[in-house]
């Protein structure tokens, strides 16, 4: 059987894999040290409200919830870098809440999530995605970097959480 990969619109009904994700991403970054989601962060309400909003999307695999990520109209931390400057003014799209499901670890999913982003943003005239992450998330920053996201500095998410920030400028 082919695998039939796609990327959707999250649904209500989507919620408890998606939820499942984000508690296995939270343990992972907790065994890598990173402090990113150990606050309970994103919270079931934020997804839910985000779903409502039509701002929530998954990945799957034969019907299967695999991957999941927000893409929202600004992050008001990005507003005022601590360090580095954006490279593209004007509107842009940013990437929170970008988990994939463990076992579908190094198939390629997350870049997949990734390039469906792009299409999407580009299909609304914006020319830039700006996302954050925790410094010690290295398999996030690997994957940004290969994606060609460029490193852009640090910002203060929530006013209190350092991350490194990150940005791709689409022709």
């Amino acid at each position: 059987m082919e695998n039939k990969l796609e990327f959707l619109m999250a649904q209500s009904q989507d919620l408890p894999a998606i939820l499942n994700i984000i508690a296995e991403a939270r343990v992972f970054m907790k065994s890598q040290n990173s402090g990113q989601w150990q606050d309970g962060t994103p919270t079931e309400q934020t997804i839910i409200i985000d779903i409502h909003n039509k701002h929530f999307y998954v990945a799957k695999m034969n019907d299967e919830v695999i991957g999941c990520l927000a893409l929202l109209d600004e992050e008001e931390g990005y507003n005022n870098l601590l360090t580095g400057t954006w490279s593209k003014q004007g509107p842009y799209k940013v990437i929170h809440r970008f988990a994939v499901k463990r076992s579908h670890f190094g198939r390629g999913i997350a870049s997949f999530m990734l390039k469906k982003v792009e299409d999407l943003v580009l299909a609304n005239n914006i020319r830039a995605i700006r996302i954050d992450t925790h410094e010690l998330n290295k398999p996030m920053v690997s994957l940004l970097l290969k994606n060609n996201y460029e490193q852009r500095g640090t910002a203060l998410i929530e006013k209190s959480k350092l991350r490194i920030v990150f940005e791709k400028t689409l022709i």
